[in-house]
């Protein structure tokens, strides 16, 4: 251990560490790797993680209701730092690029006459947590168990609190989540959501209430994530106001089985119900993905889903924005690959056929690429 110490306080003199030189120190026998690895996990038990992904996207889009064929480049990145205060206190803020105007994406355009891109505050909380208990607030992730990310698009972010108690295959979770802030209102909407899941070897089940509170006659132009031309709006309005409220139950359940020593299996099925709605009320999700993996993590990966959303299934600012512009009263297939060159380097090709529910208007066909570099 003395060895370790005048190493890394050699580095931190010359204000240098890299990795080539910790291998190097390592084969000559300085220092023992094991050693070392605990050093790093206790120094970085109370202090400072930074991560970061950058993402780099091909996009074909051809939507035959409006005509329009293009391809567009693009590109994301997000980063985060948590710095752990105590045993029980976290704190947790990062940033991503993106439109403020479009939360349900972090892509920023290549182009735009090599414009400054925007840059903008994506999480910023606060965690406490003891031994089974956590409590979080303030700008988080979501914190619900999903088999799939089509109703809640995975670059939204929760505003609000959040409890959770849980232990090993048994988790609690309740979200007050705020969605718009009015001056002139004492009742702001917002959603409450609760969520019981348990696991065992070879299946996860979750089953979650949404309800959503104070949406029922506010303006569709209050959110600003709401699908725009050319997609549909899809939730029914009354006057340009939303129509009802969502009281949402959603039962969902994934299973992971290995069918060789390299090859995994799963699927996963997602149904939900919104009561306060008579018609157009049910959504339908499934989908498998086979893993072929190498050592310690999945090399690669080929899938597929199907997902049904009627119009009144789920609030219209949340699902999957690269679904038919993230609208309600659609149906998709999706077909899906990704191959890891390494921990930190993926490749993601995707091909989704997207068509709505309204005979008014005509499918979609989608081709995506991106390379995920994660720092």
């Amino acid at each position: 251990m003395k060895k370790i110490i005048s190493v890394l306080v050699l580095l931190a003199v010359n204000g240098y560490s890299d990795d080539n030189l910790k291998n190097f120190l390592m084969d000559k026998g300085l220092i023992n790797k094991k050693e070392y690895e605990e050093y790093v996990k206790d120094k970085n038990k109370n202090g400072t993680e930074i991560n970061g992904i950058l993402t780099l996207r091909y996009y074909y889009l051809d939507n035959k209701t409006y005509s329009v064929s293009r391809e567009r480049f693009l590109f994301q990145i997000k980063t985060e730092f948590l710095k752990k205060l105590n045993d029980n206190l976290t704190v947790n803020f990062g940033f991503a690029t993106g439109d403020k105007s479009k939360p349900r994406s972090n892509y920023e355009i290549m182009g735009e006459g090599f414009s400054n891109k925007n840059l903008n505050l994506s999480l910023a909380n606060a965690t406490f947590q003891e031994k089974n208990f956590k409590l979080v607030a303030g700008k988080f992730k979501n914190n619900l168990w999903q088999s799939n990310s089509a109703l809640i698009d995975s670059d939204i972010n929760f505003e609000g609190a959040g409890f959770e108690f849980g232990n090993k295959n048994f988790n609690f979770v309740f979200d007050n989540l705020f969605l718009w802030e009015f001056a002139s209102s004492k009742k702001d909407p917002r959603v409450y959501s609760f969520q019981i899941s348990n696991a065992n070897k070879y299946f996860k089940f979750a089953l979650t209430y949404y309800d959503f509170v104070y949406v029922k006659g506010v303006s569709t132009s209050t959110f600003s994530s709401r699908p725009s031309s050319p997609y549909p709006l899809s939730n029914s309005v009354s006057n340009s106001k939303y129509k009802f409220d969502y009281d949402i139950i959603s039962y969902d359940i994934k299973s992971e089985l290995k069918l060789t020593k390299n090859i995994l299996f799963s699927a996963f099925a997602n149904y939900g119900l919104n009561s306060s709605v008579g018609e157009k009320n049910k959504f339908y999700i499934y989908g498998t993905d086979i893993f072929f993996t190498d050592k310690e993590y999945k090399k690669a990966s080929i899938g597929f889903n199907y997902r049904k959303l009627e119009n009144d299934s789920f609030l219209d600012i949340f699902p999957d924005v690269a679904t038919y512009g993230g609208a309600t009263g659609t149906e998709s297939y999706r077909f899906v690959g990704c191959y890891n060159l390494n921990r930190n380097i993926s490749v993601v090709p995707y091909y989704i056929y997207s068509k709505p529910l309204d005979k008014n208007y005509k499918k979609e066909d989608a081709i995506i690429v991106d390379i995920n570099v994660k720092f």
